[in-house]
C-alpha cells in the first residue's frame, strides 16, 4: 500500500495556485486535497478537511496573510502536518518569524 502526502495550497493568485497544483500532480505520492485563496478561507475549509500533511502557504494575502494564519493555527492547536511559506519577498525578519511559528521553510516564488 502506498502512502499519499496530502497537500493544501493557500494562495490568493489563481494562476499561481493552479501552476503549483499542476506541478504537485506530477509528483508520485502527492495529492492536492485542499485549495484556499487566503488564510481565512483555509481556516474555514480546514474544519471540513483536516487530513493534511503539507501546507504551502502564501505570505502576502488579505484579509489574513501567511504569518497570521500560522499564528492562528499554532495558538489554536490546529497546526497539522508541515507548513512551508511561499513568497516573492525574502525578508529575513519574515523568514525568522515564520520559522518561529513552526514553518519548515520559506520558498521563494521566483525559484518555482
Amino acid at each position: 500500500m502506498s502512502s499519499i502526502t496530502r497537500v493544501a495550497i493557500v494562495e490568493n493568485e489563481l494562476i499561481f495556485r493552479q501552476m503549483v497544483k499542476s506541478f504537485i500532480a506530477k509528483i508520485e505520492g502527492f495529492q492536492v486535497v485542499l485549495e484556499a485563496e487566503n488564510g481565512r478561507d483555509f481556516i474555514n475549509k480546514l474544519a471540513q478537511n483536516d487530513q493534511i500533511d503539507l501546507v504551502l502557504l502564501d505570505q502576502s494575502m488579505a484579509p489574513i496573510d501567511g504569518l497570521e494564519t500560522l499564528e492562528y493555527l499554532k495558538t489554536n492547536n490546529k497546526l497539522i502536518g508541515k507548513c512551508a511559506i511561499l513568497s516573492m519577498y525574502n525578508n529575513v525578519l519574515l523568514v525568522k518569524a515564520a520559522l518561529q511559528l513552526g514553518a519548515i521553510g520559506w520558498i521563494d516564488k521566483s525559484d518555482l
